[in-house]
């Protein structure tokens, strides 16, 4: 929460999205516990050119600073992760055993985490993928051909789910997009309360405020609202943070429909 600037705030959310993704594809292991207090900004970048020899640099892990050509190398990052005390290994030497209970931090805490199982479908419009700036599309070739199929926005109907929900709930556990939901809720939360300095103060919206910090419920009924082809809701952000609108607005769409359920209205 002490990070000085909007920029630097997507640099380091984009930052930690690489990691979950490395950890969960390269490390079979789920963080469980993203939080403002876990995800840490350091000034001087960090690099990770000469990481251990027992643990090499993978090659596919490439931060924000390289993308948007702040750096040559593809390993410098002001961000990192911590506390993996909540973590998961998935790997096949722990065989089907699943942690008992949830795991996060309140605000941020995915909500079919905090259910203990999917968030229920409604009908929504989920915004197609931008095209990706050529550093991405290089860096990332076999990611942008993967969503490839996604470039063009989706109506999403409840009807077209036909989805067993008791046998969802009792399959249901704690996935990747989860913790990716986890920093939305981190935007969102820090988009809200921070007051730029040499800047006439703005409250935040009583009705808002009181959706973010309340249970999974209300915290969807902050995201189908956030998610309306229409202007954020009132004293939502502070105005000087308006150009962020867009991005908050896509993001929400996207997280109005749970990933179980949308994987089912595809092949």
């Amino acid at each position: 929460m002490s990070i000085p600037t909007l920029s630097q705030v997507l640099e380091t959310l984009f930052d930690v999205l690489e990691v979950l993704r490395y950890l969960w594809l390269h490390r079979e292991v789920l963080h469980r516990d993203i939080s403002s207090g876990n995800m840490l900004y350091v000034e001087n970048s960090l690099d990770r050119s000469s990481p251990p020899k027992t643990v090499p640099l993978p090659q596919d892990l490439c931060f924000a600073k390289y993308l948007l050509g702040e750096s040559n190398d593809p390993s410098k990052t002001s961000m990192l992760l911590v506390d993996f005390d909540l973590a998961e290994h998935l790997g096949p030497e722990n065989g089907d055993k699943t942690r008992i209970g949830r795991t996060g931090t309140p605000i941020v805490i995915a909500r079919a985490v905090e259910r203990g199982a999917p968030v229920p479908p409604t009908l929504a419009q989920v915004p197609g993928i931008p095209q990706s700036c050529s550093l991405y599309a290089t860096a990332h070739l076999d990611r942008v051909k993967e969503f490839s199929s996604l470039i063009e926005e989706k109506i999403i109907h409840p009807s077209s789910t036909p989805i067993d929900v008791k046998k969802s709930r009792d399959e249901f556990r704690h996935k990747l997009n989860h913790d990716a939901e986890s920093v939305f809720w981190l935007l969102l939360y820090w988009a809200m309360v921070v007051q730029p300095e040499n800047c006439r103060k703005e409250k935040i919206g009583a009705e808002p405020w009181s959706q973010l910090i309340g249970d999974h419920k209300t915290r969807n009924h902050l995201i189908r609202n956030i998610a309306l082809p229409e202007p954020l809701p009132d004293n939502l952000i502070h105005s000087l943070f308006n150009p962020l609108e867009p991005l908050i607005t896509d993001l929400a769409a996207v997280l109005v429909i749970d990933s179980h359920w949308l994987a089912a209205t595809d092949p």
